[in-house]
């Protein structure tokens, strides 16, 4: 997996759920929640814009002072919506991490990937629904502090650059944990792939940030982005032989 292939996956991605009829309707609920997390991702970056902005400088009466402020009020509000919009992001594809699972489904079967399938039965159901929701948990007690390193180096702006990196890098593992759910990965398996491919990552969320910072397109790409992540698994897939996708 390269950058261009994952920037070109979300885009195939972004064609598929827009143009097949079964991916679009499975969005339809991501969209809709999306809609109302969206404007209050703005809302927050808004508000919290000038207590950051505090933090790292203040207005000054020199020349040199107030271009340093200047920056940095810039910097920081960049810092602000795109911290904002992705700790939306964030808790949108958790919260929403059962709905994003038939999508991711549907693309890798109509990418022609074989599914694994359940041995049957109530117990086999329930063992892997609660296999499922410690997965979760696990992903999320891990990212966690992943997302508070990089948000404590988006507020300094000679390491923002790295610290957005590292933010757009969780988002893309977000973005396909789903996918990996669905060829019931383990964790270990997970942050394996997302590692082996960081740059790849970083790349694939970056691009998913930039495109949710345009007004009325941030709130339908969650689950383009997914789409865009199980093509990315598809074709991977298809160049191994074995169940080996990292």
């Amino acid at each position: 997996m390269n950058i261009i292939s994952a920037i070109s996956s979300l885009i195939a991605g972004i064609r598929l759920t827009l143009s097949d009829v079964s991916v679009r309707k499975l969005a339809t609920v991501p969209w809709l929640s999306a809609l109302g997390l969206y404007p209050f991702s703005l809302l927050i970056a808004y508000y919290a814009h000038p207590y950051l902005l505090s933090w790292v400088s203040s207005p000054s009466d020199t020349f040199w002072g107030s271009l340093y402020y200047a920056v940095a009020w810039a910097v920081v509000g960049l810092v602000a919506l795109l911290g904002s919009l992705f700790a939306s992001f964030l808790v949108l594809l958790i919260l929403l991490s059962f709905i994003q699972e038939p999508i991711a489904r549907r693309v890798l079967v109509l990418s022609g990937v074989t599914i694994p399938t359940s041995s049957g039965g109530m117990l086999a159901e329930t063992r892997a629904l609660s296999s499922s929701v410690f997965r979760a948990l696990g992903m999320l007690t891990l990212l966690a502090p992943l997302f508070l390193i990089s948000l404590a180096l988006s507020l300094i702006p000679i390491l923002a650059p790295l610290g957005i990196a590292c933010a757009a890098w969780i988002l893309a593992l977000q973005c396909f944990d789903p996918v990996f759910e669905v060829l019931q990965l383990s964790l270990k398996d997970r942050f394996k792939i997302a590692f082996n491919n960081k740059l790849a990552f970083a790349a694939f969320g970056l691009t998913v940030l930039l495109v949710a910072a345009i007004p009325l397109l941030g709130f339908i790409i969650t689950p383009m982005a997914v789409a865009g992540a199980a093509i990315d698994t598809a074709k991977r897939l298809r160049k191994t032989t074995n169940s080996d996708i990292s």
